[in-house]
This record gives C-alpha cells, sequence and structure tokens, in this order.
C-alpha cells in the first residue's frame, strides 16, 4: 500500500518533477513534450544532435550501507577531534595522566559538556550534536576511575528545577544549567562527610570542566559572555585547596579570557577541548592518558580582555532577545541606525574601522610597533594569552630549516620562495608537529620608496605543514612555500590592484604567530629590487576596483581605518547611534535597475531565443540531456544550446526555487537535486532525522587540526553520505544529498560573534586552505559544497540586524550596510574564498544577507561578477541565504552574476522579489533581452553544478511504487477486477498506476504481464485489461513495473472467468 505520506508528497512536488509511468515507452506524468525536430537554437551542431546517453554511475560509495558510511563519519570525527584538542599549559608534564588513575571531575560542564550547536539551533542551518560520547564515558574508556559520589550530585543537579523560576508556554522550568546555578547545592554537598571523603579516594587529580560561549548572557557584574563566572573560578580555587594536580579543560571554540587561570601557578595543566560533536569527545581520554598526544593550534588569537580589541566598541555583542523591542525594531550596540525625517528606519550601518588588523593581524603589529620603544615584549605579555597557531605537545622537536633560495638573495613576482623543515621528536613520547610559515612585508615609505603607504600586518601566514607520527628519535621533512606574489597587498587608491612593493621581506618558518616564542624559529630576508603590480588574475584578467563605491562609502560615512602609523590615535573608540539621511538618499539603498542594465550591451545581446510554449515540444527529451554534459567545461556551447530549449518559467524556477533544492527540469534531463544544511555535517533541512548521520565537530575545532588531509578526508565522508542521502527513509521520496550549505567560511571578526562555531578562523589563508580541501574531497563523491556566507556575514551577538522587522515585510532598503575599505574586503574577507574557488574548484556559494556599502551582497556585480567569476574563475552557482527579508530581488541577483533564490517555502514564508514571466514579456524590448539574457547565463551555471554531482545518477533506495490499492475520498480502496465472460469484450480500469519514489524519472517505466487468459491482452500504453477471453476459470494476473536503477514491484489481481 502506498503510505498517505508518499502521496502527500508527490501531491506536493514540482511540476514534472516525479511521475507517474503511463506507456512501456515511459511518458511521464508532468513532463511537457518536446518537438520531433529540435527546436531553432544559436548554438547547434552535429556533435550536439547525438543519441543522449542513459544515466552514469559517475561516483561509487566505498561502502556498503548507509550505516558504513555514518560509522566511517563517526570514526573520523575522532580523529579529528584528537589531533583538535590544543594543550595550552603543562606545568611539569602534569599531564599525560597513568591510566587507572583516579579522578575527582568538577564542573557542570563535566556532566553536561557543549558538544557543538550553532547559535540558530532552531534553523536550518543549525542543530545541535547528541553526545554519543560524553567527558564521562571518554575518561572511562581511557581506563580512568572517576569520582560517581561527585559525578552523580551534579547530574542530579543538572535535572533539578530552578527554585523560583516561571515556566515557559510550555509549562517546562528552566533547569540548572550552570555552575552559578548550581553552586549552592555544591557548598552544600562539599561540606558533607561523604564527598570529603570521596576526594580522598579520588585524589590522583582534579580536573575542573569549564565551557562558555558566544550569545551566553553577561551575569553578576561581568561586562561579556566571553568572562568566566566567579563560580567558575572559586572552582578552580576548591580544586587547588584541595588536590595536588590540577588540571581544567576548556570546553569551548570560542576564544574566552582565561589568563587568570594561565597564570595561576596551582593550575598544572590546560587542555582545550573544543566542540567535538557527536563522538569526539571519546578523543579526550586518550588525550588525557598519552595514547594521543595533542598536536591541535589555535586558530584565533585568545586575548587578555577582549573588550581591548579595535573591534570590541564597533561590533554588536548583544542578542537577537535583548536587542529587539515589541514592534521588532530596538537597539544595537556597535551598529548606527538610520533616520529619515526624524524616524529610524530599519537600515543600518557598521563601518570595518579595525581595516586589515583582525585577530593576530593586530596583535602581532601593534606588539612590534610598541616594542620599537624597547619594552621587550611587555605590551604583547599584556595583551594576548593565546598567539595564533599556538599548541604544546607531549614531546619536544627540532627544526633544520633549508631555503630553496639563499638569504638576502634577490626576488621578484614570478618567483616561489620554498623551505624544507626537518622535523625530529627529540622527546620521549610520538607525537605530531605543525610548521608554520610567515611573511613580514616592508611597510611605509621609508621601507619601501613608495609615496602611497598600504596598510600591512606585522606577519601574516603564508603557509603551514603537519607532520605525521613521528615517534622518538624519528624525523620527517615538510615543506612550507610561498608565492612572492601572494606577498603583495591591496592599494585601493593609486594603483589599484595588487602591490609587490620594493624593499625586503622577512620570511617566518616558525611555530605560531609571535616570532621568537619557539627556539625552533628562523627567518630569512629576500629582496624586490622595485615595485611590481600583481594585476594579473588566474583567468587572464586585470585586477582592479571592484568596490570602488564601498571605499568610498567608508570615507563619506565617517569611518576612519586602524593604521599602524598611529595605533592609539585611529583606534576605533565608538559608533553613532542614529544617523540621519536625506529621503533621496535613503532611496540609493534601493534597487537601480538601470545601473545594473549599464553592465550589458543589449545591442550584443540581441533577442536571446527560448522556446515560447512547451506544448511545441513533439517527444520527452531534447536531442542532448545534462548528463551528455558531464565533465564538460562550463562554458561548452552546449550548455547555451539546452537553455534555449526552456520556456521562461522553466527558467524563472530555476532561479526563483532554490530554496534547498535545485528543480528538476525533464525536457533536458535536468535532475532534481537537493541541498541542505549544516556547517556540522548533514543534519539540516529535508535530511532523514530517524536515520541521520553524525555531528561533526564545530568548525574552530577542525580547523585546529592543522591538517589538509583530514580535511580533505571530510570533504570524502559528506561526499560518501551524500550517496546515501536519505535511501533508507521508509514509504517517501528518496534522493541523495547533494549540495552541502557548508562549510561556513566568514573570518572570525570579533569573538562575539555568536557563529564563531559555525566558521573556521581569523585568518583567512588557513580558512581558504581548509575549504578547499574539504571541496575536493567532497568532490570525488559529486558533492557541491557550499561557501558560506558569502561575504561580510555579521551576526553580532546573535542579533542579525537584518531580521530586524516582521519578516517577509519592509523595504527593500532594509538591511545592515558594511563599510570598509576595498584592500580590507579583499585581503581579510574574501581572500579564503578566493583560495577555495581557485585552489578547491568549489561550484556553489550562499550569498549573506549583509549589503556590501548600499548593496545586498548576493547581488553586488562587483563581487559577484567582477572578482568571483572574471577575476577567479569561479564556474557554478550562487544562491541567497534564505529569502524572508524584501531587500532579496531576483532580478537583482541574476543580473549581479548570482543564480537562485533559497526560497522560504518551507517555513511557509514569503518575502523578496521574484521572476515573473508576465512581468519579463511587458517589459521594453532591452530591458526583456538583458533580463532573459541573465536568465540563461543563471541557468546555465546552475546546470554546470548540477551536471557534475551526485544527482545526474541515481540516488540509493529508488523503488517503483506499486500498489493494489487506489485512494478514494481519502481512504485506501483494494483494486479488484470486474468478472469477465467467455466469449464477451472485457475492459478494465486503468492499471499502470505505478509511480516512482525519486521527484525526477531517471528511467522510463515499462510493464510485463503474466497469467493472463486466453484472448486476453493489456495495454501499456492505457494499462488496460482487454480483449475476449476464450476459456473460463479463476485466474491470477501479476502486472509487474520495472524502471532501470529501481527495484521493481509487482500486484496480483484475481480474475473470474464465467462460462
Amino acid at each position: 500500500m502506498i503510505e498517505k505520506k508518499l502521496k502527500k508528497l508527490m501531491a506536493l512536488m514540482l511540476s514534472g518533477a516525479l511521475v507517474l509511468g503511463l506507456t512501456a515507452c515511459g511518458n511521464n506524468a508532468g513532463q511537457t513534450e518536446s518537438a520531433t525536430e529540435p527546436p531553432k537554437t544559436s548554438a547547434s551542431s552535429e556533435e550536439t544532435q547525438t543519441e543522449s546517453s542513459e544515466t552514469p554511475v559517475l561516483y561509487e560509495s566505498a561502502y556498503a550501507s548507509k550505516a558504513e558510511a555514518l560509522q566511517a563519519g563517526l570514526d573520523l570525527n575522532v580523529k579529528i577531534s584528537e589531533e583538535g584538542m590544543i594543550l595550552f599549559k603543562n606545568e611539569g608534564d602534569a599531564l599525560p595522566l597513568a591510566s587507572g588513575a583516579k579522578v575527582t571531575m568538577l564542573g557542570y560542564a563535566a556532566v553536561n559538556p557543549n558538544a557543538g550547536a550553532s547559535h540558530n539551533v532552531v534553523d536550518a542551518s543549525g542543530g545541535a550534536a547528541i553526545a554519543q560520547a560524553t567527558v564521562i564515558s571518554g575518561m572511562e574508556d581511557a581506563g580512568f576511575a572517576l569520582n560517581k559520589t561527585v559525578l552523580d550530585l551534579y547530574a542530579q543537579w543538572a535535572s533539578e528545577d530552578i527554585e523560583g523560576a516561571e515556566a515557559d508556554d510550555k509549562g517546562n522550568v528552566p533547569k540548572k544549567t550552570s555552575d552559578i546555578l548550581v553552586a549552592d547545592d555544591f557548598a552544600k554537598a562539599s561540606g558533607t562527610n561523604e564527598w570529603k571523603a570521596s576526594l580522598g579516594e579520588y585524589g590522583d587529580a582534579a580536573i575542573v570542566v569549564i565551557s562558555r560561549g558566544t550569545g551566553e548572557i553577561a551575569k553578576d557584574g561581568r561586562i561579556h559572555s566571553l568572562q568566566l563566572d566567579d563560580e567558575q573560578y572559586d572552582l578552580i580555587d576548591y580544586a587547588a585547596a584541595n588536590f595536588d594536580k590540577v588540571i581544567v579543560l576548556v570546553n569551548s571554540c570560542t576564544p574566552i579570557e582565561i589568563a587568570q587561570i594561565q597564570k595561576n601557578d596551582a593550575v598544572d595543566a590546560i587542555l582545550n577541548i573544543g566542540e567535538p560533536g557527536d563522538n569526539g569527545f571519546e578523543a579526550l581520554g586518550r588525550v588525557i592518558a598519552g595514547e594521543v598526544n595533542p598536536s591541535g593550534r589555535t586558530v584565533d588569537t585568545w586575548a587578555v580582555d577582549f573588550t581591548q580589541s579595535p573591534s570590541y566598541k564597533i561590533f554588536n555583542t548583544r542578542t537577537s532577545e535583548t536587542a529587539k523591542g515589541e514592534d521588532g525594531n530596538g537597539t544595537m550596540t556597535g551598529y548606527t541606525q538610520y533616520s529619515v525625517n526624524g524616524e529610524p528606519v530599519n537600515t543600518w550601518s557598521v563601518g570595518y574601522e579595525e581595516g586589515i588588523y583582525v585577530g593576530y593581524r593586530y596583535y602581532e603589529t601593534r606588539s612590534y610597533e610598541e616594542n620599537k620603544a624597547g619594552t621587550e615584549d611587555a605590551w604583547w605579555n599584556t595583551n594576548v594569552n593565546y598567539p595564533f597557531g599556538y599548541g604544546l605537545s607531549y614531546t619536544d622537536f627540532t627544526w633544520e630549516v633549508t631555503p630553496s633560495a639563499a638569504a638576502d638573495s634577490a626576488v621578484t613576482k614570478a618567483d616561489t620562495l620554498s623551505f624544507d623543515v626537518k622535523v625530529t621528536n627529540t622527546g620521549d613520547a610520538a607525537g605530531k608537529e605543525v610548521v608554520q610559515l610567515y611573511y613580514t612585508a616592508p611597510y611605509g615609505t621609508e621601507e619601501t620608496g613608495n609615496d602611497t603607504v598600504i596598510e600591512k600586518s606585522y606577519v601574516v601566514l603564508g603557509d603551514y605543514a603537519k607532520t605525521g607520527i613521528l615517534e622518538p628519535g624519528a624525523s620527517e621533512v615538510v615543506q612550507v612555500s610561498i608565492d612572492v606574489s601572494d606577498m603583495a597587498s591591496y592599494d585601493d587608491v593609486t594603483d589599484k590592484t595588487y602591490v609587490l612593493d620594493a624593499g625586503t621581506y622577512n620570511v617566518k618558518v616558525a611555530g605560531n604567530a609571535h616570532y621568537g616564542m619557539s627556539a625552533n624559529d628562523a627567518s630569512f630576508n629576500y629582496t624586490v629590487a622595485q615595485k611590481e603590480l600583481c594585476n594579473e588574475a588566474v583567468t587572464g584578467a586585470e585586477i582592479t576596483n571592484a568596490l570602488d563605491d564601498v571605499t568610498e562609502g567608508f570615507a563619506s560615512e565617517g569611518y576612519t581605518a586602524l593604521s599602524r602609523s598611529n595605533f592609539k590615535g585611529t583606534m576605533p573608540d565608538g559608533f553613532e547611534a542614529v544617523k540621519e539621511i536625506s529621503e533621496e538618499e535613503y532611496a540609493t539603498w534601493d534597487y537601480d535597475d538601470a545601473a545594473y542594465n549599464a553592465h550589458y550591451d543589449a545591442a550584443a545581446i540581441g533577442t536571446p531565443v527560448y522556446e515560447t510554449d512547451a506544448a511545441n515540444r513533439t517527444a520527452d527529451k531534447y536531442s542532448i540531456v545534462l548528463s551528455d554534459l558531464t565533465g564538460a567545461d562550463a562554458d561548452d556551447a552546449r550548455y547555451q544550446e539546452l537553455v534555449e530549449q526552456l520556456t521562461l518559467q522553466e527558467l524563472a524556477d530555476l532561479v526563483n526555487v532554490g530554496g534547498f533544492n535545485s528543480v528538476g527540469v525533464p525536457y533536458i534531463g535536468k535532475p532534481y537535486s537537493r541541498d541542505t544544511d549544516g556547517p556540522k555535517g548533514w543534519t539540516g533541512n529535508y535530511t532523514d532525522t530517524n536515520d541521520r548521520f553524525n555531528y561533526f565537530g564545530s568548525e574552530p575545532m577542525i580547523a585546529s587540526t592543522f591538517n589538509e588531509d583530514l580535511l580533505y578526508q571530510m570533504g570524502e565522508i559528506i561526499g560518501e553520505q551524500g550517496l546515501w542521502g536519505n535511501s533508507t527513509v521508509s514509504g517517501g521520496i528518496v534522493y541523495s544529498y547533494t549540495g552541502w550549505y557548508a562549510p561556513g567560511m566568514n573570518i572570525h571578526r570579533s569573538p562575539f560573534d555568536s557563529r564563531v562555531s559555525e566558521y573556521y578562523s581569523e585568518d583567512p589563508f588557513l580558512t581558504g586552505s581548509l575549504a578547499a580541501n574539504v571541496s575536493q574531497g567532497a568532490k570525488t563523491k559529486g558533492c557541491y559544497i557550499t561557501l558560506k556566507h558569502f561575504a561580510f556575514h555579521n551576526d553580532g551577538g546573535g542579533a542579525m540586524t537584518y531580521r530586524f522587522g516582521p519578516i517577509s515585510t519592509g523595504t527593500a532598503m532594509d538591511g545592515l550596510s558594511a563599510w570598509m575599505t576595498e584592500q580590507t574586503a579583499r585581503e581579510v574577507y574574501l581572500k579564503g574564498y578566493q583560495k577555495a574557488v581557485e585552489e578547491g574548484e568549489a561550484t556553489f556559494a550562499m550569498g549573506s544577507f549583509t549589503r556590501i556599502g548600499k548593496t545586498w551582497c548576493a547581488a553586488s556585480y562587483g563581487v559577484m561578477n567582477q572578482i568571483t567569476r572574471d577575476e577567479w574563475g569561479f564556474n557554478g552557482a550562487v544562491v541567497t541565504d534564505i529569502v524572508i527579508y524584501n531587500a532579496c530581488n531576483a532580478y537583482q541577483l541574476i543580473k549581479a552574476g548570482a543564480n537562485m533564490m533559497l526560497d522560504a517555502k518551507v517555513y511557509g514564508i514569503e518575502g523578496g522579489t521574484y521572476l515573473d514571466v508576465e512581468e519579463i514579456l511587458a517589459m521594453d524590448k532591452d530591458e526583456q533581452n538583458i533580463t532573459i539574457h541573465c536568465m540563461q547565463d543563471a541557468a546555465k551555471q546552475i546546470l554546470y553544478m548540477v551536471a557534475n554531482s551526485n544527482a545526474i545518477q541515481l540516488p540509493k533506495g529508488t523503488k517503483v511504487i506499486y500498489t493494489d490499492t487506489v485512494e478514494v475520498d481519502g481512504e485506501d480502496v483494494a483494486i479488484t477486477l470486474a468478472d469477465a465472460k467467455v466469449g464477451e469484450a472485457y475492459t478494465s480500469d486503468a492499471l499502470n498506476t505505478a509511480v516512482l519514489n525519486t521527484y525526477y524519472a531517471y528511467s522510463d517505466i515499462a510493464y510485463a504481464v503474466e497469467g493472463l487468459p486466453e484472448g486476453m491482452t493489456f495495454d501499456a500504453a492505457t494499462g488496460i485489461i482487454g480483449g475476449t477471453p476464450s476459456a473460463a476459470g479463476d485466474y491470477t494476473i501479476k502486472i509487474t513495473a520495472e524502471a532501470t536503477g529501481y527495484e521493481p514491484a509487482s500486484i496480483e489481481l484475481p480474475l473470474i472467468v464465467a462460462e
């Protein structure tokens, strides 16, 4: 019996997406018929008129079942967790502990650790890991004996309601969920004899587990959420007073202020255990026991006081709940709200006044400038707890560095500098080492001879490498390298391109961003004799300014960029709460159709060729289909030929309906593809929650591995799991998971961003190299990753200002405008995406809600077309973030070079402006031609992306659904055959009612029949049993429905033939 759920799904399917097999040749309901002769096209050839190939099988799974693919993901997550944990402190070799040690664990997070969750837990991009391993199980599995007296009490307290707290609208009373809320219980219990006795028995060490996270509300006078509670410090003091050895586990991927713990002599060791996903805590006990040597490195600077960072006063730290007013509007910190005629509007402004000095770029550069006064790192020691790239080991290593070019030699932009580093394990434990390369470019007129002073960070990460496991005494040679042209800086004022200034360039092979902290650090000087422009992109296009309006607006809005020539004088010191603008200026935030049309030559475009009416088609399929183009170049003429066979409505649907999918277009063999979230794996909308795949650890923990091989493997596993998709779903439609709305790649502009856990790092080189490896791994299995949120996404404190105002209302001018120099945009916020495109060959991205200047980012011609496509050579599609606001405009989108609207129909929300065929046909001719031209361009890029994905082949779990019931008035009624009589003509109802359990018909349905009485026939074209029976009897007729690649299905129906 076909389940009602399946019937409802079929009723909701997109036109042409699935089908009812009606003939032995396989016409499918909802699919338009096509012409026998190919329609007129502007790009046809003899090659393109050949017969289409059968659906290829391009991507084979290495696993025999979905369960095996899940287990592979879990196994890999443990490896990532092992290498992602970071040893911060280890005085007196406090770690590792001997297996079997009897320890007491303290802290609320010991029993309720954070395995990783998005700030937007209920959103598609969110989801919290469901720990299959915990801190406790990880320790016990490694052989440690834990103090159950204490742990049982913590578990009891965590299950209790907060006394006096009010219930929510569902009647649920909040539980005790922090060290603050169990402090009174702890004080009472710790005074009992039973408690005290347990400490003596489990006294080998105290392990205190602490956790914080962005978006937490500051309490008890703390300034912000990244400070520890007094109760957590008290807990550490309690441990120090009662145990000889104290170990602190930091359960956070967000940097928090723990300098007080680092400097506490009573704390022997500190280990950052991150947020390791479903089962990553399995790694914890192994690391504590020394079975695994920690080799993680920090991906952000852990400052002493985050309020002293340049972005603090200009970054919103309020949560969405504290910022919103009853009317949906409210106040923000760090952002300026515009006002028109004295009335605040839902348009906001933020200036990236810290410029390029984000994370270590600020701390290391400021330290260098301060040290010029002979202060010997006093400023750095006061302001930095752990530098970028920092992490300790249980063993020691020595390095021997051999450069490819002798120090002090002359180089040009055409050169590459490489360094072979022989790493030797000189300690007593096996372990892995990370080698990092940083460069220092000449700065200022005195050092460069350039009158234009380009801001430059004192150090910039240029490469890194990680060894394999080195046994004591063993060595391995790794190589780090950098193209000299990659040391150029972007000049958005004079040369308007990347500039390799003349002067001395210092290349540092180091253990972290703070050069000299490691005894192995070595540096080499190279000389560039004269200034060179690095203005040729990988595509051959000229690299030049694409964001002049943003750079100019940064200045005209009153913002000033931080400069290392005067850090104190240019430090951001606040923001203007409200800024009055005129109605005329406010209108410039709106979509200007003429400005977009100016990018196109209507005369050169001419009148695009397209199918005016699907009824003109006299065949099911065009003579070429999308699978014929798998592996072809994106500019293959056949893509243009395909889009010219489509109606305007089909083109519009490809653009308009991009919410977690791309629609099927049966006539050209374009299958439906399923795209879904989120950053921790296949965990978002339309994934099978009853048979889900694993949550990986949070992105900063993944990045902390500094291991590109692991990231490539993660891409492969994501792709493997995508092949299995929801294949085990019961009674529903099956599909592969094709587009993964991840990884998150925004730069950690501030640790107060509530989505820090969804993005890799404060550094774009690390971010880009990791994403590139994930992309290449995923592509081997037909999965396209989604670079997001592209770009400049702001989520300060969880109060995403574009959400102010009721969803799906408001104006086209709503949103947050991010203002910055083009140098800042390119060097910090776009560089990671560039690497993912140029090296990772990524074919999908998600545009952010943030405006770059006045333009909604997904519709920025400068970003989406000039930089991304023309310079980087991006081929593929860009989808919007979810369209729940009226600022999103599909006409603007496609003319900017992006492709798809992530419609919010899954949430029942209508917002934004979509392509409308009637509107398009009513446009004046030039406007219409440009619009259709852009629709076809958008479609071609979507087709290219899908042609090279797992959607081009059948998903797993495909079946023909064929039952002996039909639905009548909402009820399933058994199909019966009326009695027949010898010698009399007979006609049954149509019986060719089989369907496929896929959205797209990869094959036609054919029928075979057995057991028909003599004289009777089955007409597969009509599904009718007919003829004139010649022999009486009781018969059982078996009809089998088959489709290539699908599990067949049969029904058996009794037929009585009377005399």
